[in-house]
């Protein structure tokens, strides 16, 4: 068994792409703009800073990406505290293992990655619908 194992969660071991892009269209709607897939394409990928940019000048919200950043965190939050999110095909079966041989969980966000920031990792890892 490794010593450890090295997971990017954000799509790769659970579906949280749903989860994000239903956030997304929340916050759109909020302000009278409808998420469409051009939407989506300038931000996949990105960093939250290059998706904060983004979303002021789609929500025509100059000056206000950081919160529009926070706001749409708030709302994936509550996504994953109602809805929840998927696992994988795969993950089901690489993580019980893992877990069985007492490996501990964590999160770690790489610098200008477009991974959610650590505090949504583990709630998303919590509200799987796997166990890990």
């Amino acid at each position: 068994m490794p010593a450890a194992v090295i997971f990017d969660n954000d799509g790769l071991t659970l579906d949280t792409e749903v989860t994000w892009t239903r956030a997304e269209a929340t916050l759109y709607a909020r302000y009278g703009v409808e998420f469409t897939l051009d939407h989506k394409r300038e931000m996949l990928g990105t960093s939250g800073a290059k998706s904060a940019m983004a979303m002021e000048r789609h929500l025509d919200q100059a000056g206000r990406g950081h919160e529009l950043h926070a706001e749409l965190r708030a709302l994936v939050h509550d996504e994953l505290d109602g809805a929840g999110v998927d696992a994988m095909p795969g993950a089901r079966s690489s993580s019980p293992p893992c877990a069985s041989a007492g490996s501990r969980s964590g999160s770690r966000r790489t610098r200008g990655a477009s991974s959610p920031p650590a505090p949504c990792a583990p709630r998303a890892c919590s509200t799987a619908s796997t166990p890990w």
